[in-house]
């Protein structure tokens, strides 16, 4: 019976303990302006992380424009680049032919080869 006493005694203690904790402790309900100014601060904090993420739109399309120009110097540096490789090879056989005409014809000219 001894056994029973003790755990059941232990039970209520705890129980009164922590009813009188909770008596104890003042939990008031926030005034009306508390609460405005709780609200506001999540507001501002609200406005804050628009507005950043309103600049980072704008720094972002800063960017996008300046990337495009840049491919579209790109694309114009390689199109001329081609036209000159395209001119440059077009030269190249160009001079090839006459060297080789020159050759030709200096040979058929009876002349020997050095």
């Amino acid at each position: 019976m001894k056994n029973v006493i003790k755990p059941v005694f232990l039970g209520y203690f705890l129980i009164g303990f922590t009813l009188l904790s909770g008596c104890s402790s003042t939990s008031e309900v926030p005034s009306l302006g508390e609460h405005m100014i709780q609200q506001g601060r999540s507001v501002s904090k609200l406005g804050q992380q628009w507005q950043e993420g309103k600049s980072l739109i704008e720094e972002g399309e800063e960017l996008i424009e300046d990337g495009e120009g840049m491919i579209a110097d790109g694309e114009e540096q390689v199109s001329n680049g081609q036209k000159k490789l395209l001119e440059g090879r077009k030269l190249v056989r160009e001079g090839s032919k006459k060297m080789q005409e020159s050759e030709s014809l200096f040979y058929q000219q009876g002349k020997t080869a050095p």
